[in-house]
């Protein structure tokens, strides 16, 4: 007698959007269901292992800046996070740095159930306490005396990237972490201090193949039923770490050598061996199943379009609380014109009225009512985003501090690009 298998839901992120595909009992058939946030990027969708209904996605359009949603319900519906991750503000004579994509989610020990860390591109390491409502930078890596040599920006195809944040399921305080290009690290410390791990991996590509840091790994994993066995797919091979040693040992001479011995671990078993993958481990592959198995839904067919904060009606996004007279002749009223990808948190309205006697305070009153908008605009140095351009009546604004005079609009404009 066939025993029942539960239907499973893999979670697909694409540069279109995100996917849900979802099994019968048997999974011998399945249903894909519509895009949820179409023309996102999607860079990682992972499920809560501590609480099934729940899942963090991290997004990002071409034009807007990044971000991460929360659905508590199993996927149906998302809700973006009041404070995504960003870098403090630069002081004296600090390079600026700001998020252009967040690429990596993982969930926090089982004894931490609100707990996540995000890895971003340039390389920052971020968490949540409260399960991915707001945001902070773990300074014990970003703030790092020797972080600037350990990532120093190298350039990938889709930019430098931490990922593959891992947390020891013995200890809470014990962490590892990759970055292509930079190397492997771990802290033992729960994040305040971090050492390179990086041991008999070559680096082909380095003039010194023998360097602490600079090495490119693209996915690393912990072994599920080993904890103290770690393996890496790198640019410059397969390897394997029994800890407590720190040398890794090179374990896929016999795979394709043309781009770091092609292929994954299979972790279901320890004697298991290799089977060829991707290039390129996605976040989403088969190493870490929490990230793309979800139990049933009990809901079959598309998958509605996600409700976003702080949307109201377009007649309720041209409404504004009347201001005493001196804050009405200080703060003048203006149009914004919104361009179509931000209009997700006008509710759908492309035109809305703001106060502000400059653009600063102009976005600041459209933040106040469409929660988020403003971070999408503007990085955390306070700089209005590449792929955004802002004019007040027909002259563009490169500074916040740019004034809005009376009954000029605002025109808020995704920059064309790409071919």
């Amino acid at each position: 007698m066939l025993m029942a298998v539960a239907t499973v839901t893999l979670w697909i992120g694409t540069r279109k959007g995100a996917f849900a595909l979802r099994s019968d009992e048997r999974r011998r058939s399945w249903t894909l269901s519509s895009p949820q946030f179409l023309g996102h990027t999607i860079h990682h969708i992972v499920q809560d292992p501590r609480d099934p209904k729940s899942l963090l996605m991290a997004a990002k359009t071409g034009h807007l800046g990044p971000t991460v949603y929360r659905s508590v319900d199993r996927g149906r519906k998302w809700r973006e996070a009041a404070t995504p991750p960003a870098f403090r503000k630069a002081v004296n004579s600090e390079p600026p740095r700001a998020v252009e994509r967040v690429f990596w989610l993982t969930p926090g020990h089982e004894r931490e159930p609100g707990v996540w860390y995000a890895g971003t591109s340039p390389a920052g390491l971020f968490r949540t306490e409260d399960g991915g409502e707001h945001w902070a930078p773990v300074a014990g890596f970003n703030d790092h005396p020797m972080r600037a040599q350990w990532a120093p920006g190298s350039g990938t195809p889709d930019g430098e990237l931490l990922h593959s944040i891992l947390v020891d399921p013995r200890d809470a305080r014990h962490l590892y972490l990759a970055i292509s290009i930079g190397g492997v690290f771990e802290s033992t410390d729960g994040g305040l201090d971090w050492m390179p791990m990086n041991d008999g991996v070559a680096a082909d590509f380095l003039p010194d193949q023998n360097v602490a840091f600079g090495h490119d790994p693209h996915c690393l994993v912990l072994h599920p039923l080993e904890p103290d066995r770690l393996y890496q797919q790198n640019h410059c091979g397969i390897y394997r770490l029994d800890r407590p040693m720190r040398r890794w040992q090179r374990i896929g001479r016999t795979m394709p050598e043309r781009i770091g011995d092609v292929g994954i671990v299979d972790c279901r078993a320890p004697a298991r061996g290799l089977r060829c993958c991707a290039r390129r481990c996605a976040p989403t592959c088969t190493l870490a199943p929490q990230c793309i198995l979800a139990p049933p839904t009990g809901r079959s067919g598309p998958v509605p379009m996600p409700a976003r904060r702080g949307v109201r009606s377009p007649g309720a996004c041209r409404r504004s609380t009347p201001s005493p007279r001196h804050c009405i002749e200080a703060r003048l009223s203006c149009t914004v014109n919104v361009a179509s990808p931000l209009r997700d948190y006008t509710g759908g309205a492309a035109t809305v009225s703001a106060q502000g006697a400059t653009l600063e305070e102009v976005l600041l009153d459209l933040d106040r009512r469409f929660p988020g908008m403003r971070f999408r605009m503007i990085d955390e140095q306070q700089r209005i985003r590449r792929h955004m351009r802002i004019f007040i009546a027909s002259r563009e604004a490169h500074e916040l501090a740019t004034p809005v005079g009376r009954n000029e609009p605002v025109h808020l404009i995704c920059a064309l690009s790409g071919g």
